[in-house]
């Protein structure tokens, strides 16, 4: 055998093992249906009777052909008509047509004529022309019968005939659904089927309800030619399961509707259920349930115009509140003011931290007063050395714990999220100093506690800051920043040896436990 007569060989058994293996993948061509446009039928008879005529027609092409799998079809919109050879072939490329369908319906006489045509883009089939006349209105049926068949075997190469559906609910409600043949999408609420082509068809009547899909019918029929079938489907009012998922939600509007304090729980139930029943047209008791809640839901609007809530519960919705508070304090040790004999040692400064709780009222539309109780521990670096306090963190041990008793006017600004305030407090102390105390002859040390009556005090300040406040379900979250300071460490007093801390800056985080009117 000759050299090429065997490469020639290995080369076509080649081509022959690359396709059998894809073949085998099953790799295939994907299919492009061709695109046919119904154009219109046009009435041309001037009898507004036979506009639905006119309407079937086109229904029964598209749909029809849809069926069949071979062809995508659509109904053109443009209205436009079609004079001539030129525009069609301009019209097809335009819309990457394979078939344009049109034609007309005339009158003359007593006779009507419906028209049928067919322009193959592609020009290499022909194109075909179809037209039927019907003596009387009541034989337009045989006529449009004619003219499907022809139209149908000219392309598909098939004999067709038809079948006529209508679709009954027997159910206890109406409601919207949609039909499917085939798989393929025909529309909503279809009752009847003029033309429907025969042989075996699967019908589904689906229905989105509340966000899920149910199936209303699902069965295939044998439909043969000529017959009137009737396909028979329930639509239920609300199921047991949708009834819970509503009422669930119903449940806060019901009852906290006017209460003020549980506005952003309402809120959230009022969305939920309306996002629910967003389209409640699957059944007409959804939609009186849509209805009876949009109807809260106008209330509620009402309400929280009156109550001034454009952004969730603020303190101006809180007239009168209470709530508990932590804090974290800056303290100055200021020593450097004492009125005595010897050295004068410079003032120290630590941190604390403590706590309280609160009561506030309004007394104005955006003004009020608020009382306070705190309690808060303190460190103070001192010791005391020949009678004298001396700065000395190696040589002490000191705890000061405080119980203040503020009295504060506040003011909100139009937001109600911030309010600035100023006021006084009554302070009481009382403090346990170990230090070490130095004989100066003997040079030896020994603990002891400092004078508990120098230790054991009550004094005033005034306070000023300010509170941000955030809006929570039905309390605040607040943050507030505070600064304190000693009457007497500024105006000085009889006593102003007892000047043991001058003020300080605070940060507080809080909550408010209780409100309302």
């Amino acid at each position: 055998m000759k050299k090429s007569s065997i490469i020639i060989i290995f080369f076509l058994n080649l081509v022959y093992l690359i396709s059998n293996l894809g073949a085998q993948q099953g790799i295939k061509k994907p299919e492009i249906l061709p695109v046919i446009a119904v154009a219109g039928i046009n009435n041309m008879t001037g009898l507004s009777s036979i506009d639905r005529t006119s309407e079937l027609i086109e229904e029964t092409l598209v749909r029809n052909l849809d069926l069949t799998g071979n062809f995508r079809t659509f109904i053109s919109n443009d209205g436009k008509q079609f004079t001539n050879e030129s525009g069609m072939y301009e019209y097809c490329g335009d819309n990457n047509l394979s078939y344009l369908l049109y034609g007309n319906i005339t009158k003359a006489g007593r006779d009507i004529t419906i028209e049928v045509n067919i322009f193959n883009a592609a020009d290499n089939r022909g194109h075909l022309s179809v037209r039927e006349t019907a003596e009387t209105p009541a034989k337009l049926r045989t006529s449009m019968d004619n003219i499907f068949r022809e139209v149908f075997r000219f392309l598909t190469n098939e004999y067709v005939s038809f079948a006529s559906v209508s679709f009954v609910n027997r159910g206890q409600d109406e409601g919207s659904w949609t039909l499917f043949i085939d798989g393929v999408g025909i529309g909503k609420n279809i009752e009847y089927i003029d033309y429907l082509v025969s042989g075996s068809r699967n019908i589904r009547i689906l229905q989105n309800r509340m966000g899920s899909e149910t199936v209303l019918a699902d069965t295939t029929i044998i439909l043969k030619p000529e017959d009137r079938v009737s396909i028979e489907f329930e639509i239920p009012a609300l199921t047991e399961k949708e009834k819970r998922l509503i009422s669930r939600y119903e449940k806060p509007i019901g009852l906290y509707l006017n209460d003020k304090f549980k506005s952003k729980r309402v809120a959230a139930a009022f969305d939920s259920v309306l996002s629910l029943l967003e389209d409640p047209s699957f059944c007409s008791t959804a939609v009186d349930k849509k209805n009876e809640i949009t109807a809260k839901y106008e209330i509620w609007k009402k309400n929280m115009t009156e109550w001034g809530l454009t952004r969730g519960l603020t303190a101006a919705d809180l007239p009168y509140s209470a709530g508990l508070k932590t804090m974290v304090l800056t303290s100055t040790y200021d020593i450097s003011d004492w009125d005595m004999a010897g050295s004068k040692p410079q003032g120290q400064s630590s941190s604390s931290f403590g706590g309280g709780f609160f009561c506030s009222a309004d007394i104005l539309k955006s003004a009020g007063i608020q009382g306070e109780f705190n309690f808060y521990n303190q460190k103070i670096p001192a010791s005391f050395d020949s009678g004298y306090p001396l700065p000395d963190p190696s040589k002490m041990e000191t705890s000061a714990w405080y119980m203040e008793f503020p009295l504060i006017v506040y003011y909100r600004i139009p937001s109600h999220l911030l309010k600035f305030y100023a006021g006084a407090a009554l302070k009481y102390r009382t403090t346990i100093m170990s230090v070490d105390i130095t004989d100066d002859t003997t040079g030896t040390s020994s603990g002891s506690e400092y004078d508990e009556e120098l230790l054991r005090m009550a004094n005033s300040s005034w306070l000023a800051g300010g509170s941000l406040e955030f809006p929570l379900n039905s309390s605040l979250f607040f943050l507030d920043f505070r600064y304190s300071r000693d009457f007497y460490s500024w105006f000085k007093s009889s006593a102003p040896e007892k000047d043991f801390i001058a003020g300080y800056l605070a940060c507080s985080v809080g909550y408010t436990i209780k409100g309302g009117r």
